[in-house]
């Protein structure tokens, strides 16, 4: 069973992967997650959601990378609700500025200050210092946190959202299939049609062909 990536000892160390230990000590956990580091266009989003103690388990939340976008298109509207949550949004522009990993950290500890939560948990693995120090790391979480989960559908369904509107504003690309990844087909309309401004230039190709 895996546990927080963090090495130093702390009151979470042997606690396992169930919110409901967690909130057996604590109030409120927020999971958080982010969807679009690797895509060669439009921007990251970050989600994040608040588990109170006493909280219900809704059907079919799980990784958003298991779901479908009919299933997340139904499963968003029933966690907004169910839960407080709090979406961040960093553009092309921003990404180029202050470069993906960044944008990511900045976008996490946004949903985390706004979110206040007692525990905060996130996937994937960061170095120490990063975050607030009742934050913990683990990799696969979305995998083995139903809150980190139900944080990865919010971010997935808003960032797909995103793109799809995009689409119709840049409809030489095909956002709409394969939401700003780099397809063969979203490669060959770059080197057809040059980058748009939505796409993020400190990347390659976009580097090459700008």
């Amino acid at each position: 069973m895996k546990h927080p990536m963090n090495s130093k000892k702390n009151i979470l160390t042997d606690i396992h992967n169930d919110e409901k230990h967690y909130l057996a000590t604590f109030e409120t956990i927020a999971g958080i997650d982010e969807v679009g580091r690797g895509p060669l266009a439009g921007p990251v989003v970050i989600a994040g959601i608040v588990l109170p103690r006493s909280y219900t388990i809704l059907p079919g939340v799980c990784d958003s990378k298991k779901t479908t976008a009919k299933q997340r298109k139904e499963l968003y509207p029933l966690i907004t609700k169910a839960y407080q949550y709090h979406i961040v949004v960093l553009d092309n522009d921003h990404i180029d500025t202050v470069g993906i990993a960044n944008s990511v950290v900045e976008g996490m500890n946004q949903v985390i200050h706004t979110l206040k939560a007692q525990i905060n948990l996130i996937d994937g693995y960061f170095r120490k210092g990063l975050f607030p120090d009742n934050t913990f790391t683990m990799i696969d979480g979305d995998a083995l946190y139903y809150s980190i989960a139900a944080a990865s559908i919010i971010a997935k369904y808003t960032r797909d959202s995103i793109m799809d509107e995009l689409d119709e504003h840049y409809p030489l690309y095909g956002f709409k299939h394969h939401k700003g990844y780099g397809t063969k087909e979203h490669l060959a309309n770059l080197e057809k049609f040059g980058p748009s401004s939505i796409h993020r230039k400190s990347y390659q190709p976009i580097k090459d062909l700008l």
